[in-house]
This record gives C-alpha cells, sequence and structure tokens, in this order.
C-alpha cells in the first residue's frame, strides 16, 4: 500500500512515523501531524489564533511515554497530545512548565526508568525532570573537554545497560550520570580513526548489546563485550567495487 497526498497525508515528505497503543498510525511531515486510522486522514496544524494547536507544523519526532502519552517533538518545541479533548498542550505556552519560552528543534526523544525525558535538540541535550518539572540543559563549553561536543544533537539513546548516548554533528558523547559529565567517543587504542568531527545522526542497538550509529560518512558498529566493555569500532562504508557494501554513504535512520 502507498499514501500520498492524493489520500490525505498532509506532505509527500514524511520524517517520523509511530503506531500508538490505540492503534493509530501518527506520521509528522514538515507540513502538520497526520493521524491515520487504516482508513482516512486527520491531519492536525499549527493555528496562530489557538494555543491549543499543534505548536509548530514542522514535526520531526515522536514519542509514546509508559502512561501511554503521545508526545511530538516540532521545530519549535515540544507538544502533548490530549486525546480526551483532541488539542495539543504546548510546552512554549505553557508557563508552567520549565520548558517554556525555549524555542528549539526537538529531533528526538527518549524516556529513562524514571519516566523522565531527554530531548535532543539544536540547542543542546535537555533533560526534562517531570516529577520536579524541572530542566537541566546540557550544552558545548569549549573551555571544558568534559561538557557536550557540539549543541547540534541529532539524537539520544539509552542502552540495555541504561547508558546514555549521545549523537552530535561533531562526534559522539557517552553520558557521565554521576558527575553530569560527557566522554568523547573521538581517537582511541580501539578505534583506527578519528571521530571528533564526525556528524552522527541516529543510534540503536542490537540482540548482542552492540550499539549502530547512522553518519554521513556511513555506518558505524561499536562492539560491547559480554563485561559492557567497548572492544572496537567498525565502520562500513559505500564501495564502488563492492556491490555488497552499504549503498551510499548517507545513514539517516536505523
Amino acid at each position: 500500500m502507498k499514501l500520498t497526498p492524493d489520500d490525505g497525508l498532509s506532505s509527500s515528505i514524511v520524517s517520523s512515523i509511530i503506531q500508538d497503543h490505540k492503534g493509530f498510525v501518527w506520521i509528522g511531515t514538515p507540513d502538520g501531524l497526520n493521524r491515520y486510522d487504516g482508513f482516512k486522514f486527520v491531519v492536525y496544524k499549527n493555528n496562530p489564533a489557538d494555543s491549543s494547536s499543534l505548536v509548530d507544523n514542522v514535526v520531526k519526532t515522536m514519542f509514546e511515554d509508559h502512561n501511554k502519552n503521545l508526545l511530538i517533538g516540532t521545530e519549535n518545541g515540544l507538544c502533548l497530545y490530549d486525546r480526551g479533548k483532541d488539542c495539543f498542550l504546548n510546552s512554549m505556552f505553557d508557563k508552567s512548565s520549565p520548558l517554556s519560552g525555549i524555542a528549539c528543534s526537538i529531533l528526538k526523544i527518549v524516556e529513562d526508568s524514571k519516566g523522565n525525558l531527554w530531548l535532543a535538540t539544536n540547542i543542546g541535550l535537555i533533560y526534562f525532570d517531570r516529577i520536579k518539572n524541572q530542566i537541566i540543559h546540557f550544552t558545548h563549553d569549549p573551555n571544558n573537554p568534559e561538557s557536550l561536543s557540539n549543541d547540534n544533537v541529532e539524537a539520544v539513546f539509552i542502552d540495555r545497560l541504561s547508558r546514555l548516548w549521545v549523537t552530535t554533528r561533531k562526534g559522539l558523547n557517552l553520558f557521565l550520570p554521576e558527575k553530569s559529565t560527557f566522554i568523547h567517543l573521538t581517537k582511541s587504542e580501539n578505534f583506527a580513526e578519528d571521530l571528533s568531527n564526525t556528524v552522527f545522526i541516529d543510534i540503536t542497538e542490537d540482540r548482542e548489546g552492540n550499539l549502530w550509529f547512522g553518519s554521513t560518512e556511513g555506518l558505524y558498529c561499536l562492539k560491547i563485550n559480554k563485561e559492557a566493555q567497548i572492544t572496537r569500532l567498525i565502520h562500513f562504508q559505500h564501495d564502488s567495487h563492492d556491490k555488497s557494501s552499504l549503498s551510499i554513504n548517507q545513514v539517516t535512520s536505523l
């Protein structure tokens, strides 16, 4: 089956897609949020005169949390969909929210074991403690080598060992919660190349616990042994002489 704007989809460009616990398929586009029930689309867009409408038409990511709330990351902040009222709670306009007034592009949302959120944004990494209703904003500090490597955060991921990985446009970061600092995975005895300027985009984990990273320079696999130690990094790239190689070096989603 192929769904296009002729079927009611608001845009032929799709940035994100998710199925919620009710079975609805939500599709994020640069021109609104679409809900598909298998038969028809309902399109949600921003209405400047209505603060309960979608905060921005450019939808970047979506996430359903442990309470079955649907969260939407847009070009201009975070929304929560109110299923009962069929509208949105927008953090940009909610004065009780610590995210109020923070205009940023939210590219990825993850939830930790305590139900708090980590937001990958174009102004750094934001930790949203929903119990205390507080945020911590992590940014790059050129005078602090243990700060975030770059403010343009593309993705954030929590692995099976509860480690937080952060991909940026300048390298890969591992968060150290006990010190609230970051390790920059650049060049070491296990890495044959310098990763400090690599644009990392997406992250996932396989069943063996190895981590995979999409980048503008190809696909990377971080091998993890049974003791949870990093053993080596494998870099997959396109090779015009090898038909079984990666088809293109730009890996945007995993």
